[in-house]
């Protein structure tokens, strides 16, 4: 079985508006995705932000860790959400 850990950010302006992104399906979602092999966690974060968004973000602190299991990929999903303010 495959397993993989994906990251994602929980970012907000003043008005606690969330950040959010369109992906390939047509959800909404926070911006985030896979971490590649041999890569921090809050590495991770921080170049999916800016991958996905032109934003550049530090990680504050973990907001919830979640486990989840694909049948029709047999897949094991890690995923850990970070509070991650923009960088100014």
């Amino acid at each position: 079985m495959k397993s993989v850990d994906v990251v994602s950010a929980i970012m907000n302006d003043e008005a606690e508006n969330i950040l959010m992104v369109k992906n390939v399906k047509g959800y909404w979602e926070l911006p985030g995705g896979a971490v590649e092999k041999g890569e921090h966690l809050h590495q991770a974060v921080i170049r999916e932000v800016k991958e996905e968004t032109g934003y550049v973000c530090k990680v504050k602190e973990l907001h919830s860790v979640r486990a989840a299991y694909f049948q029709d990929k047999e897949h094991h999903a890690l995923m850990i959400t970070f509070f991650a303010p923009e960088d100014k």
